[in-house]
């Protein structure tokens, strides 16, 4: 479909992205239903339903990194790394 209005390059580019946005979804997926299982203040509770919403959302509508990679790329690791930190500061606390 992009070929229609880029160059035959779009087509590789495309399935790089792809690949990339579903890694990033899996692993937030992941971390999220590790994080679930701790005790989790509010705010870390909030933290983890908006990355879950993300998630859900791209998982629905999985070409939106067609157009948005840089965004939805963004928004996924910016969820990963605060879940990675939720998840470091309740082992520490256990």
């Amino acid at each position: 479909i992009c070929a229609k209005c880029h160059d035959n390059s779009y087509k590789q580019m495309g399935t790089e992205w792809a690949v990339e946005v579903k890694k990033l979804t899996k692993d937030l997926q992941t971390l999220i239903a590790e994080v679930r299982k701790m005790n989790l203040t509010s705010e870390q509770q909030a933290t983890v339903n908006e990355a879950r919403k993300i998630a859900n959302d791209i998982s629905s509508h999985p070409s939106i990194y067609a157009h948005n990679y840089d965004l939805i790329t963004t928004l996924l690791s910016e969820k990963i790394k605060q879940l990675k930190k939720i998840q470091r500061i309740n082992e520490l606390i256990c």
